[in-house]
């Protein structure tokens, strides 16, 4: 199945996408995440216990090293207050993330 440019694979309960661009789908998903886990102010030890993964799974999935079944992502979205379509869009958020998020000033 083709969709916007992408391709689009069923593989048991996961969604396999292949993207033509230069940025994968798994590293546009770990951005959005480290995204919107910094708009929320949680650090990944926060955001890691209210989506009931690890925090090593977490920084994983940031830089784009794992593919997620339907349950993580949901369990992702609901943490972050988001929709779960939103992980999947490419966007032009600010590049300059600080590293960690206790280097941010509260």
């Amino acid at each position: 199945l083709y969709v916007l440019g992408l391709c689009i694979s069923l593989n048991k309960n996961r969604i396999i996408f292949i993207v033509g661009d230069t940025m994968n789908l798994r590293t546009i998903f770990g951005k959005n995440v480290k995204h919107y886990r910094f708009q929320s102010k949680y650090t990944q030890e926060q955001l890691a216990e209210k989506a009931d993964i690890s925090t090593t799974y977490l920084s994983e999935i940031e830089r784009g090293m794992h593919s997620l079944d339907f349950d993580k992502i949901e369990k992702l979205s609901k943490a972050l207050n988001i929709e779960p379509f939103q992980l999947f869009l490419p966007n032009n958020f600010n590049t300059s993330l600080p590293r960690r998020i206790d280097m941010v000033e509260k």
